[in-house]
């Protein structure tokens, strides 16, 4: 596991903002009783750190997100905190032990900006083809067309030894702070990506590591600019509730009227 760092020692440090995904299983030992886990890990890095609420996965999974922020160190000392616990925490005894669920205790989930990836890649993929080389890891980038419609993020997943993991989350790192297009939305409400009884934007039930993953959103849930307002289109037509329960008249400024 990668040295704490003093917050002094690294205050000059450019600053960066990533997303990493937590299976259900490992979310307790990293937010800990009462949160103590997470608090002791904010006040070591310096780093701020959140958690989606319980029942907010993200999008065809059924992890947790946990958003991270602040300098490079801090935020890699948080990455390779979680992954730790990824790997050492043990589920529930009344849970088996899938083959995906020791799979996953191997990889390390995060999520970046669309527009980071082609610097992760590199020219003729030379970036990503080093880094699994001189690393010895497998790198998979979210592709364009497994992407979710109007979700500008991708999944990258890095498979490897515990130090390769680290190192490769460095590097992953330093390219999403030089993307000076890339941005990651803390408030992002993945609610709206989400499929439940045959609708989408409204809770979320996936699968875990024993079923098959529900079908991507369908394209009726984004508007010709891509704009949402708690949890609603601007613009969406009138004729239709996105949300079971609620009127489906929705005023321009994304409220229920």
């Amino acid at each position: 596991m990668a040295s704490p760092k003093r917050k002094d020692s690294v205050s000059s440090s450019p600053s960066v903002t990533i997303k990493i995904l937590i299976p259900s299983f490992t979310v307790g030992a990293v937010i800990g009783k009462g949160g103590e886990v997470i608090k002791a890990m904010k006040k070591e890095s310096g780093a701020h750190i959140r958690v989606s609420q319980n029942g907010k996965y993200y999008p065809s999974t059924n992890e947790r997100i946990a958003f991270i922020s602040g300098t490079l160190e801090q935020v890699h000392q948080v990455i390779c905190e979680i992954n730790e616990k990824i790997r050492n925490d043990k589920p529930p005894e009344n849970k088996k032990i899938s083959l995906d669920l020791k799979e996953r205790k191997t990889q390390m989930k995060l999520i970046i900006p669309s527009s980071s990836a082609g610097k992760i890649i590199g020219k003729g993929g030379c970036n990503i083809r080093e880094m699994k080389e001189k690393l010895s890891v497998s790198v998979r980038i979210q592709n364009h067309e497994e992407s979710i419609e109007g979700l500008d993020e991708r999944i990258v997943t890095v498979k490897g030894s515990p130090e390769s993991i680290e190192s490769s989350a460095n590097i992953i790192l330093n390219h999403v702070e030089e993307d000076n297009f890339g941005k990651i939305d803390n408030n992002l409400d993945y609610d709206m990506f989400s499929y439940h009884n045959g609708y989408y934007g409204y809770g979320y039930y996936q699968h875990d590591y024993y079923g098959p993953p529900v079908p991507p959103p369908h394209p009726r849930y984004h508007d010709n600019r891509g704009y949402y307002y708690n949890g609603y289109m601007d613009n969406y037509p009138r004729s239709y509730a996105p949300r079971g329960g609620y009127s489906s008249r929705v005023s321009r400024g994304g409220g229920r009227t």
